[in-house]
């Protein structure tokens, strides 16, 4: 995970990157430390993993590439928590996918990410922001999909819908969303950004493309939070 911290210059406190380190992105209902295939594209009506647990968590997390075909995923909820007694280098796990987190390329045909959330700590760090309602992953390659009523809350919220990282270490691709549907997500927090869509342009230093063809990305909201704690450095 990327590691930002804040340092002081002329001009006032400015953000900065430390490092690239491993990081605790708490609880998941499946984790797969591999490349992960669900097709279900020979199913009139698909799939449906939907988390309905009581504690909270993300619905699948993939170490690898994740392909889905034809499935619905719904009931996720990836939530920071306070881990400083036993990892004091990373007081808070990282809300990251409220649906699906993938630490390399999340391809989607024909699916359905509907009713995920994120929520995330009020720090100010960059590093411990809130992201991706439905979808977080290094690399976006979605077609004919629809992602709905996610939402992302936290002192850095963004990507109420999808979020790219832009992979800034995978040279195979750019993120792509192609005739889908990104509307009615949203993100409230005292940093608020891509209420339906972000991408990261793969981090600092770099600019790597999203592309977004026959898509409608409307009436999602961003908006700050009441009564969020005040921003302070």
């Amino acid at each position: 995970g990327e590691v930002m911290g804040m340092r002081d210059e002329p001009s006032g406190p400015v953000s900065y990157l430390v490092g690239y380190f491993d990081r605790d992105y708490g609880r998941s209902a499946l984790v797969a430390r591999k490349d992960v295939v669900i097709d279900a594209s020979k199913l009139p009506s698909g799939i449906t993993i939907a988390w309905a647990g009581t504690t909270p968590g993300r619905v699948l997390a993939v170490s690898g590439d994740l392909t889905l075909v034809n499935v619905t995923i719904t009931g996720g909820h990836s939530v920071t928590e306070n881990i400083s007694a036993s990892n004091p280098n990373q007081p808070w796990t990282l809300a990251r996918g409220g649906a699906v987190a993938v630490w390399g390329v999340a391809r989607l045909s024909d699916c359905r990410l509907h009713d995920n959330h994120v929520e995330g700590d009020f720090d100010s760090s960059r590093d411990r922001g809130a992201f991706g309602g439905a979808v977080y992953a290094d690399i976006v390659q979605m077609q004919r999909c629809v992602v709905s009523g996610n939402s992302v809350l936290g002192g850095g919220a963004a990507g109420g819908g999808v979020y790219s990282v832009g992979g800034a270490e995978d040279s195979r691709s750019v993120s792509s969303i192609d005739r889908s549907t990104i509307s009615g997500n949203a993100i409230r927090g005292l940093f608020a950004y891509g209420a339906g869509v972000y991408s990261d342009g793969g981090g600092i230093g770099n600019s790597k493309t999203l592309r977004v063809t026959n898509t409608t990305i409307a009436r999602n909201l961003a908006e700050p939070s009441p009564g969020l704690p005040p921003f302070l450095l």
